[in-house]
């Protein structure tokens, strides 16, 4: 795709590809006895004369994964099942790559080069705060990311070099419901000392539409504070059990 770069008077070719994982999650004992609690229920329901009656009486076996889901109970197992999956980890730590690669510019005699690369290393502790709404946390983010960007022409020689740096800081975050409200700090260290200081907002209209903004002053804005407004959407996608598990399945 094309891309505009800071250094550049046109936007420019490159591909790039990245890599997002999680590393660790850890939730809390409260969300593990629910799972467990859940599961016994569910399991128990399997064997119930309610199901054993389906079993038994009802053919093909097609008609027997159709007919279970409609239960009352099987549903009512199901919503709380997917209540606790929706529960966010007491703590998660995910890694994340990218690289870009630059495709040229014949017309400013650039050749095809390394474009920018970047590792991150993030972390969430989330502390829930209300027991009547799964959706109200207090976030604490820990960041850390290595940015290697050869994306920088010097005007006299014509030729692109590379600068690397190294970003860490961290964010707290107020999450009630369809509303966040959160600060970070982050620091840049390496061949360019900066910071960047914000402040966001994030309304969620729905599961697919999101309003933010944000506030305070970005890398290399000499002091001069910054605002942005966005619209995020999104394709959402939902966990389901449209078959019934078989007992002993963990």
């Amino acid at each position: 795709m094309d891309g505009t770069f800071e250094v550049f008077e046109r936007p420019q070719a490159y591909v790039s590809i990245g890599l997002r994982t999680r590393l660790l999650k850890i939730i809390s004992g409260k969300d593990y006895h629910d799972v467990l609690k859940a599961y016994n229920e569910y399991e128990e329901f399997m064997v119930s004369p309610e199901v054993t009656d389906i079993m038994l009486n009802v053919s093909p076996a097609r008609s027997i994964l159709d007919s279970i889901p409609k239960l009352k109970k099987y549903q009512d197992t199901k919503a709380v099942l997917q209540d606790i999956i929706k529960r966010k980890p007491l703590f998660a730590m995910d890694i994340a790559a990218a690289y870009s690669h630059f495709m040229g510019d014949e017309s400013q005699n650039l050749g095809d080069g390394f474009g920018r690369f970047g590792v991150w290393l993030s972390t969430d502790l989330a502390f829930h705060t209300s027991s009547v709404n799964h959706n109200n946390y207090l976030h604490f983010y820990g960041v850390f990311r290595y940015l290697r960007d050869g994306l920088n022409l010097d005007t006299e020689s014509n030729t692109l070099f590379t600068i690397n740096n190294i970003d860490f800081g961290g964010k707290v975050e107020i999450e009630w419901k369809k509303f966040s409200l959160a600060f970070e700090y982050i620091a840049r260290e390496g061949d360019i000392s900066t910071s960047r200081t914000m402040g966001t907002v994030r309304y969620a209209v729905t599961n697919k539409i999101a309003l933010n903004g944000g506030f305070g002053e970005n890398f290399m804005s000499n002091e001069d504070t910054i605002t942005i407004f966005g619209i995020q959407w999104g394709l959402e996608s939902k966990a389901s059990l449209k078959a019934p598990l078989p007992p002993g399945i963990r």
